[in-house]
């Protein structure tokens, strides 16, 4: 995982790479785009924008993918992400899907919490199991963008 502010992107990855691609991409995002699935590099690299309310935590699940990267950075509003690094830990509550490249998990035990706010991004990798989307009901708009390993 990689928390940190957009001023210090360029110490994650060099601009001609996958991830430098997807920091530069979300950085230069224009905020006015309509939600939904944004074309970037065909099935390689593509970007979800959605709008859409907080929920407490104990009423979401942490996931995690195989095949995709993301990149998360949130335009407008605040929410809290749990990580976790013991997905092998984690009870399964839905098995993993080929189709979502996603599983949806649940612990009671060793996680961190990072705060997402305009002007910060993460990038959670395969291993970290993360559960995004947690406030108190406050409308947020969050831009995904999604890397093929």
């Amino acid at each position: 995982m990689i928390y940190d502010k957009f001023a210090n992107a360029h110490l994650y990855a060099a601009p001609e790479t996958a991830l430098g691609k997807a920091l530069k991409f979300a950085a230069d995002f224009d905020p006015e785009t309509p939600d939904g699935r944004i074309e970037i590099d065909g099935d390689k690299m593509y970007a979800i924008l959605n709008t859409y309310d907080t929920n407490p935590s104990e009423d979401l699940s942490f996931e995690a993918h195989r095949r995709h990267i993301d990149v998360q950075v949130l335009l407008s509003g605040a929410e809290d992400i749990d990580v976790s690094q013991d997905l092998d830990d984690m009870e399964v509550i839905q098995q993993y899907s080929e189709d979502s490249d996603a599983g949806l998990y649940d612990t009671q035990k060793n996680w961190s919490t990072v705060v997402l706010t305009p002007g910060t991004f993460v990038v959670f990798y395969p291993d970290d199991a993360h559960r995004p989307g947690i406030g108190d009901g406050s409308s947020v708009r969050k831009l995904v963008v999604k890397i093929l390993m």
